[in-house]
């Protein structure tokens, strides 16, 4: 089901961004293991203060049952009505310090939501959605997957398809159903001192004359100046902890070898989605 809820931008920005939503309806269908290495592996790549990359994940998929229902206690209740429908649930957790001195990193929670951020694209890219959550239980979460100290787990994902919203219930639908709106960037692009919107913010908004954004399509356009642009420093290798370094165990230990190491099939195509 293509989503209903494309965002309609006031300036141009690619095409991913938009149509990227965070429903509450779940269709009953799984997510092929491809297609989760995938996600994970794009959030792998994410930045992150000194290349720490605090993040990490504990999943569950229906295709075990147990594991799910584990994983899906350790969300709040009124989480729990309309997360049990998706597919997939991940916990996403931080490393509090630093692994290279072992003081406190401020940046983890930053960089753990800039992980689920990217793979939430790729989950787009790949026709599927994500809807993150604050509201879980981090007590019951540390007790069940023991998570030890020093790491924390900060929000919940419900990953899949999205589905017809005449399957919430009543008090849900209308958030599936609602326009999505966000503020305009004078609002939090500033300039001089705080509060005062800049200039940058302010030229160029596309609107009516009742001060409400125009609905139009929103077309990527790059950089006019791209090619006078700084060049990427070199910092030597990008290097990254691998998926079995990264995600959580969950289920059993043939399953998670199965996610980390299987290939994609022949040819690299998406087998679950477009």
């Amino acid at each position: 089901m293509s989503s209903p809820r494309q965002a309609t931008p006031d300036h141009p920005i690619q095409p991913l961004v938009s149509q990227r939503w965070s429903p509450y309806a779940f269709a009953d269908r799984p997510v092929h293991d491809d297609d989760l290495r995938s996600l994970f592996e794009a959030a792998r790549w994410a930045a992150s203060s000194y290349n720490e990359q605090p993040w990490r994940y504990i999943f569950a998929t229906k295709s075990n049952r147990t594991q799910f229902e584990r994983l899906l206690s350790c969300l709040v209740e009124g989480n729990q009505i309309w997360a049990r429908a998706a597919p997939v649930l991940a916990l996403g957790c931080i490393s509090l310090n630093f692994a290279r001195n072992g003081q406190p990193n401020a940046a983890a929670q930053h960089d753990l939501g800039l992980a689920s951020a990217t793979l939430t694209l790729e989950a787009t890219a790949r026709g599927l959605a994500v809807h993150q959550m604050i509201g879980i239980v981090p007590d019951k979460a540390r007790e069940l997957y023991r998570i030890p100290a020093g790491f924390l787990s900060l929000t919940g994902l419900a990953i899949g398809y999205v589905a017809d919203p005449a399957t919430l219930p009543d008090n849900l639908r209308g958030r599936d159903l609602a326009p999505r709106t966000r503020r305009p960037l004078a609002e939090f692009v500033f300039g001089g001192e705080w509060g005062t919107a800049s200039g940058l913010a302010e030229h160029g908004a596309r609107t009516t004359s009742g001060g409400q954004a125009t609905e139009r399509e929103a077309i990527y356009r790059p950089c006019a100046h791209r090619d006078q642009c700084d060049p990427p420093g070199d910092e030597g290798p990008s290097r990254r902890r691998p998926l079995h370094g990264m995600q959580g165990h969950v289920g059993s230990q043939e399953a998670d070898q199965t996610l980390q190491h299987q290939k994609p099939a022949e040819g690299g195509q998406n087998r679950s989605g477009p």
